[in-house]
């Protein structure tokens, strides 16, 4: 049982690097507060919750750094009926919103209860982008992009071995290369994916006289 309250993840990062602790090209001032009170034995009980209290995070675009606009960050897990309950909520102003939940069987092994590779695995995840506009900024600025994008994923199996399915629209989708004066306008993908193979449904643009169409399946 325990808390952290107000952990500067920044600092945090800066102290790896000293270390020479590959990460990725971030800058953070995020703050966080952490809560649990856990049981993991021979029984399962409990809980841990982490939260942003204040802060954002920064991309390195090459050129300038990003903010996500990072508004709320929340993860919390339960643990009780041999199982780990999960719920996670990301909302940011440039990226939009996520929103998760899923469960983790517990295994016996001997008179522990253990995650291993054969702990069954259920959970769906609904991703919403309302402006593309705002993601091409972390892209750099040879890229631009219009539109919105949802998407929603299930995944099932085990930890070891998941099966993935869901669906991913987009309408209204633009993207420009100024680099190389290509501009696509007028899109609309439809994705669908089933037992880890994605169908593309429906990919289409329009860009200058013409229409670019794409289609097939790919296995995960």
């Amino acid at each position: 049982q325990g808390s952290v309250q107000a952990l500067n993840v920044g600092t945090v990062m800066a102290l790896l690097r000293q270390f020479d602790i590959p990460l990725p090209p971030l800058q953070s001032n995020l703050v966080l507060d952490s809560r649990w009170h856990l049981t993991l034995g021979d029984t399962a009980g409990g809980y841990l919750e982490i939260e942003r209290k204040s802060g954002d995070i920064s991309v390195d675009t090459g050129d300038i750094n990003v903010a996500l606009g990072l508004n709320a960050l929340k993860l919390r897990a339960d643990l009780q009926s041999n199982a780990i309950d999960l719920n996670a909520t990301a909302q940011a102003s440039r990226i939009g919103s996520i929103e998760g939940r899923g469960r983790l069987a517990l295994i016996r092994q001997g008179k522990l209860l253990h995650l291993t590779p054969d702990s069954a695995l259920s959970a769906h995840a609904d991703i919403a982008v309302a402006h593309l506009e705002t993601i091409g900024a972390l892209l750099g600025p040879s890229l631009a992009f219009k539109g919105s994008l949802g998407a929603q994923f299930n995944a099932t199996g085990t930890l070891g071995q998941p099966t993935l399915s869901g669906a991913v629209n987009g309408d209204n989708l633009a993207a420009t290369w100024f680099d190389q004066g290509i501009e696509l306008q007028n899109g609309t993908v439809r994705m669908v994916m089933n037992e880890n193979v994605i169908d593309l449904r429906q990919f289409e643009f329009h860009g200058g006289q013409g229409t670019l169409r794409a289609g097939g399946q790919v296995q995960l």
